[in-house]
């Protein structure tokens, strides 16, 4: 059975499907992964055919002016900015996935790429299936789409989904319409994520319910299987010296540099230094791809590149970071309280589903400042939300990657609509 998996995004969306991706392998499945071509080693590296995509994202991320727009925190402008991006790489982008179609007896994609799987593929002859990372795409009145708003709108909640998700296809319309008719396929009759639902394409959430229940207003074919974690660390080992330094003193914050978008990673390195020692914590930042330009002095404070999330966040007391999905479920999953300095999408969403759990504390990343992080650390660092935090961490599942891979090998890909 060969299965085609399409990954568009950052990291945070490339990874869950390299863990579908071996768990499908695991049942026996041929399965290629196309994604972004600078996760060309990351998805290699996990044993996963891969397939490039052109463009690195990461890199527009972070690029100066790629830093200074998500830190402005303008979902609109970051919007244009990601389109400039992609309008000259779209007709290469589904090529690739017009390719990858051709191998496949099954489709799952991310839906960021819902338009190029249907600028090439007939919904009524191939098994396909979309996969969410966030909660958007399957419109409830549970919650709103994390695209327009991070706070319920009541009624309105429905509507939020359904407005994201056509102007999500306003950008694409004309040329999936343009390929479709070359290739000899029906014109879509509506916008493609409802032409999908009109076909019950099967829509999996990949969040835990411990974080998110799923809506109880959702039809059959929106299925919850948990998060799709990784099977094996893909990061760097642990170096000895940030390991001593952790096992040496109390246990740290654990701080996310890498994922957050300093216009001045020096200052605000000064800054954290500050409030931690204020509070009398230590402090471990992952720096990412900013760490060789940073250097601290102060004891308390330990500065490294890359870190294996699974191994670390156990050994810290509470967590800063963007509030992407994916660190959002690794923190909790090691019972930490988050502060989550949000950036943009679904980040703000999520601080406030922290927030409304008494899990952390949230706010813009363009109001971070010395009182606002020492205010939300001291939220973060008491004992009844370390305990709830710990006692969410342990309600969470850890197979949905196997979930997903069951439903795909023994339903989608031996149905079609």
């Amino acid at each position: 059975m060969r299965i085609a998996l399409v990954a568009q995004g950052s990291r945070g969306d490339v990874q869950p499907f390299v863990a579908l991706a071996r768990a499908l392998a695991m049942r026996g499945a041929d399965v290629e992964l196309a994604a972004p071509e600078n996760f060309a080693p990351f998805v290699m590296s996990a044993g996963v055919r891969f397939v490039a995509l052109p463009g690195d994202v990461q890199a527009l991320m972070q690029s100066e002016r790629g830093r200074r727009v998500l830190a402005r925190g303008d979902r609109l402008t970051w919007a244009r900015e990601m389109w400039s991006f992609l309008e000259p790489r779209w007709d290469g982008i589904a090529d690739r996935v017009d390719e990858l179609a051709e191998r496949a007896d099954a489709m799952i994609v991310h839906a960021l790429s819902v338009p190029f799987a249907l600028a090439a593929i007939d919904l009524a002859r191939m098994p396909f299936g979309i996969g969410l990372m966030i909660p958007a795409g399957a419109p409830t009145r549970a919650y709103p789409s994390p695209m327009i708003a991070s706070r319920s709108l009541g009624p309105l909640n429905a509507a939020t989904h359904l407005a994201a998700e056509r102007a999500m296809w306003a950008l694409h319309a004309d040329r999936v319409d343009a390929r479709r008719r070359r290739a000899g396929l029906s014109a879509l009759r509506r916008d493609g994520y409802a032409e999908a639902r009109r076909a019950r394409v099967p829509v999996l959430h990949a969040w835990d319910d411990a974080l998110l229940p799923h809506p109880s207003d959702l039809p059959p074919h929106v299925l919850s299987t948990g998060e799709w974690t990784l099977d094996v660390s893909l990061d760097p080992p642990l170096d000895h010296a940030l390991d001593a330094w952790i096992d040496e003193g109390d246990a740290p914050v654990y701080v996310g540099f890498g994922s957050l978008p300093m216009v001045d990673p020096r200052k605000t390195l000064a800054m954290v230094e500050r409030v931690t020692a204020r509070l009398g914590v230590r402090a471990l930042i992952a720096a990412g791809w900013t760490a060789s330009s940073l250097h601290t002095d102060a004891p308390h404070v330990r500065i490294s590149g890359e870190v294996d999330h699974a191994y670390v966040l156990p050994r810290c007391r509470a967590a800063v970071h963007h509030g992407g999905a994916g660190t959002v479920h690794a923190t909790l999953r090691a019972g930490l309280p988050s502060v989550i300095a949000s950036v943009y999408a679904d980040q703000p969403f999520w601080g406030r589903r922290i927030e409304a759990m008494e899990l952390g504390a949230t706010f813009p990343v363009q109001r971070l400042d010395a009182r606002r992080l020492e205010r939300a650390l001291e939220i973060a660092l008491r004992h009844d939300v370390r305990a709830r935090a710990l006692a969410v961490g342990t309600r969470m599942r850890d197979d949905g990657a196997d979930v997903a891979a069951r439903f795909v090998v023994e339903k989608l890909a031996h149905v079609t609509h």
